[in-house]
């Protein structure tokens, strides 16, 4: 037959409950990882991150954010994995509101079941937030795997865990490797150039009415030296 009799039904969904960051959904780790899944289909926009910050690229489409809790002194990974037809973005930020600075962002621009990460430092203990969203016109939502989980670093990538150095004889030669480290201080104001590279502290003590030479030796890469009397800022 051509014609007949039929019920039409519509349901308002309403979005997930941690569709904007004052409402994002608390990641409790578990040995060691945080892990979650979610769906950003029925999210709605209400965080639009502009070209220049954080992610590389504007995000004008539904997202969904999860509170994280983070150590002092620590560094972390985040990844997040999408499936077919769904290209995301990933960013950490200090907090909500216009004054949160980014800690980290990632974004594609394709579909397809592969991940972003997202590697950041915590200088200080208390809770950042993590936004799933996504910078693409053409694949905007759909299903992920937020997966977080403790990245391992030198203790002395931080100046907080600053590395003895031990004269003997009057010097001292150190080797190192700053190549998995991360950028946890910028002293671009200290040395005159772009200091926000990848970091490495050392300590000395010093005595009074004494002259130190330093001399720093790179290979592979364009090195900044730093002398500061503390580590607050």
């Amino acid at each position: 037959t051509a014609a007949g009799r039929f019920i039409l039904s519509v349901e308002e969904l309403p979005p997930p409950s941690n569709d904007t960051c004052s409402t994002a959904s608390a990641m409790t780790f578990i040995a060691g990882k945080a892990l979650t899944t979610g769906d950003t289909r029925l999210a709605t926009n209400t965080l639009s991150m502009t070209s220049s910050s954080c992610v590389g690229k504007g995000t004008p489409n539904p997202e969904l954010f999860y509170s994280l809790p983070v150590q002092a002194d620590t560094s972390y990974k985040v990844t997040l994995t999408t499936g077919s037809g769904y290209a995301g973005a990933l960013y950490v930020l200090d907090g909500c509101g216009a004054t949160a600075t980014c800690l980290g962002g990632a974004a594609k621009s394709y579909s397809g079941n592969s991940s972003e990460e997202v590697i950041f430092y915590s200088a200080n203990a208390g809770n950042v937030i993590i936004g799933v969203d996504s910078g693409s016109s053409s694949y905007p939502s759909g299903s992920f795997t937020l997966e977080v989980e403790v990245f391992p670093t030198a203790a002395n990538n931080s100046c907080a865990g600053a590395t003895p150095i031990t004269l003997t004889g009057g010097t001292a030669t150190i080797t190192g490797d700053t190549s998995t480290e991360l950028n946890t201080i910028d002293l671009s104001g200290c040395t005159g150039a772009d200091s926000k590279g990848k970091d490495m502290f050392y300590s000395l003590a010093v005595t009074a009415n004494t002259t130190h030479k330093r001399k720093l030796k790179t290979t592979g890469f364009d090195g900044v030296l730093s002398l500061l009397d503390s580590c607050t800022t």
